[in-house]
């Protein structure tokens, strides 16, 4: 059956991004490059996208109406989203050319980790307060409606 609470299905990807940024900072780690690391990280990236396109179409949105607006709360998750695509950029970009560059990775894993801090002890206990279950089926079934990662 598929989980109607919608911060459960978060919850439930960041821990499979937290996995898949692991596997790449083991690779980084790596005295020698693998095609391996390229590969992880390529998978990373790809469900991080992912991840970041659902929240901002599904989560961010229905948020922004109940905690008053885009400039709530919510404009410091969008500004997150901001930082985290950025250093997934230069990520992506250092990786297609060299071996992955160690502290490039840990930026990542500091912001992803202070973003997802963020959603799982603020903004998804308080959401799901303010939520009726009607928007929480709702922002289940738009969370669904793009592949998981």
């Amino acid at each position: 059956m598929a989980q109607t609470n919608p911060f459960e299905l978060l919850t439930a990807e960041h821990d499979i991004l937290r996995r898949r940024l692991g596997r790449v900072l083991r690779a980084s780690e790596d005295v020698l490059e693998s095609n391996e690391g390229r590969r992880a990280t390529e998978a990373f990236l790809s469900a991080l996208r992912l991840h970041i396109r659902r929240e901002e179409r599904a989560l961010f949105p229905l948020c922004a109406r109940l905690f008053g607006g885009r400039e709530s709360a919510i404009s410091v998750l969008e500004d997150d989203h901001e930082a985290i695509g950025g250093a997934a950029a230069s990520l992506a970009r250092a990786s297609a050319t060299a071996k992955l560059d160690r502290d490039r990775v840990r930026e990542l894993v500091r912001l992803l980790e202070t973003h997802f801090t963020r959603e799982e002890k603020v903004l998804f206990p308080v959401a799901e307060t303010r939520m009726t279950a009607a928007e929480a089926t709702f922002l289940a079934r738009r969370l669904r409606t793009e592949s998981s990662p």
